[in-house]
């Protein structure tokens, strides 16, 4: 399944500039009242290529379409503020 996530929004019900959109099989569209999933079939799209040649749309959405996301998948963990520990591998023995 091929996702795309709208999140900037002109004014209510539509969003701009999501990239993956034409290519994806559902929305994850986000609102003042959470986040929601939306079938690509029912969204009105406005699709374009990016000046870097991705392939993006400006979306429109009716409001009975979508539902809401899975609690499970909207609860997100406590982001962390540190970088992972990185070290370059130890070169083998010959």
């Amino acid at each position: 399944m091929k996702l795309a996530f709208a999140h900037t929004e002109r004014k209510e019900g539509e969003k701009l500039g999501v990239v993956g959109a034409p290519l994806a099989d559902k929305l994850v569209v986000s609102s003042g009242n959470g986040l929601f999933l939306a079938d690509r079939a029912d969204v009105k799209m406005k699709p374009y290529r990016t000046m870097d040649n991705m392939v993006a749309a400006d979306l429109i959405f009716s409001r009975d379409k979508a539902e809401p996301m899975p609690a499970q998948i909207r609860q997100s963990k406590k982001p962390s503020t540190s970088l992972p520990r990185w070290s370059a591998p130890k070169p083998s023995a010959r």
